[in-house]
This record gives structure tokens, C-alpha cells and sequence, in this order.
């Protein structure tokens, strides 16, 4: 559906505004990851330090998409409308693109599923995330000890590899790169541009906490974009 090569592009972001592909794109329906992928069309990267200007950028890009776009914003979108073939263009976290696979339709073609990362495509001309899910013990725990074992338990390295077969996610092991993943029959060879390598974390920007005052703003200006202005 996308004949594009979107890594070649100066900046991949601006495939999401490129009317070859109006009616089968989708951005995610968050405030933090749509607003940013707005900025990272017009070349701002930095996007947890944005300042009020910068979101009115962020703003004012989304607001041309349904017109231009008829674009939807989904959270399905990468791991269940892509592969359904709903949708041919998506912002999507890499562990949503190798849940994918799970959602190809029986006799479907997995090798059509491709995944790009700007900041790895563009050599960092263009923005790009990164961000975890966390496990955590509450101060007040009640069985401090059975669920720090729980944590090491689900970080082995087979545990989490088990996960990932379901989840799409890959655990946080350093013998897992794009090749080993790829040799072992984990990730196709088509999606290897979807393994998180070590490297990616000194590319892009790793998603930080907002202070209450930046996030009432993200939140504010994600709320004009869902009224249309």
C-alpha cells in the first residue's frame, strides 16, 4: 500500500502529510505521541522541552490531517489495522510493529510489513522517541521480597523472550540485536529495522515526565486538535 521508500526521505515524518496515502494513514490517538510526531515534521526535536511554540507548531500540522489526510487516530492502528490492511501507513512504537504479526489474516504475507525509525534512517535529521515500560516495587509493599523476585524473574532472559513471542515487546537483554534476533527466527528479516539496538538510545530522545505545568499544556493543546481547531 506505501511505494514510498520512506527511509530515503530528508525528514520520514513528512510521509504523514504526502496525499498519496489520504485515507489509509494513522497516527496514534495520544497526546504525547501525535503532538510530537507534529513536531517532528517541522524539524524539532526536542520535543520534552517544547515550549508553547513549539506545540502551536505541533498544533497547526495536525490540524491539516483530516482535511488532507482523512487521517485516523487509532490505538490498534500498528499491531491490528496495518496488517488487516485498514491502514498502510501508521506511527507505531516498534513493539506494536511485531505484534503485527500476530494480526496477518490467515494466508496473508507477513514479509509486506516494514518498520522505519527516523533518527536510524535520516543519520538524526529527523526526531524520534524512545520509551519503556517499567516494573516497580511500592514503598509499601506488602511482600517486598516475592516481588523483586517476580521483576528478576521476568527479566530472564528465556522469560522474556517467551513474553516477547506474545507481546512484541523485547526484553531489556543486551545479547538481543537486530542480526541475533533475525538468526534465531524471533523477528523476520523484513522487520529487523524493528529490534531496539543499544545504540538507538544515544540517537533519539528517551521519553521523560512532564512536569504538571507541561503536561496541562500538551493537554490543552491536544485537545484543540481533537476539536478541529
Amino acid at each position: 500500500m506505501v511505494s514510498t521508500d520512506v527511509a530515503s526521505l530528508e525528514n520520514p515524518w513528512e510521509v504523514f502529510w504526502d496525499t498519496e496515502y489520504r485515507g489509509v494513514t494513522g497516527l496514534y490517538d495520544e497526546y504525547r505521541d501525535a503532538l510530537s510526531a507534529g513536531m517532528y515534521r517541522s524539524g524539532l526535536k526536542n520535543v520534552n522541552e517544547a515550549k508553547p511554540s513549539d506545540l502551536e507548531t505541533a498544533r497547526d500540522n495536525l490540524l491539516e490531517l483530516p482535511d488532507l489526510m482523512e487521517i485516523r487516530y487509532t490505538i490498534d492502528g500498528a499491531y491490528s489495522r496495518l496488517p488487516e490492511g485498514n491502514l498502510g501507513l501508521v506511527q507505531a512504537w516498534s513493539g506494536d510493529t511485531l505484534l503485527a504479526l500476530q494480526y496477518v489474516p490467515e494466508g496473508g504475507d507477513p514479509s509486506v510489513l516494514r518498520y522505519v525509525w527516523p533518527p536510524k534512517a535520516t543519520q538524526d535529521n529527523a526526531g524520534g522517541a524512545i520509551s519503556n515500560d517499567c516494573m516497580a516495587v511500592l514503598a509499601n509493599a506488602e511482600r517486598p521480597v516475592l516481588a523483586h523476585a517476580f521483576i528478576n524473574y521476568v527479566l530472564d532472559a528465556k522469560v522474556g523472550l517467551e513474553n516477547m513471542s506474545w507481546l512484541g515487546y523485547q526484553p531489556p537483554q543486551r545479547s538481543l540485536d537486530p542480526t541475533s534476533m533475525v538468526d534465531r527466527g524471533l523477528v523476520p528479516e523484513t522487520l529487523a529495522t524493528a529490534v531496539v539496538a543499544q545504540e538507538d538510545f544515544e540517537m533519539g530522545q528517551i521519553t521523560t515526565q512532564l512536569t504538571t505545568e507541561e503536561d496541562s499544556r500538551w493537554i490543552e493543546t491536544w485537545s484543540r486538535v481533537q476539536q478541529g481547531g
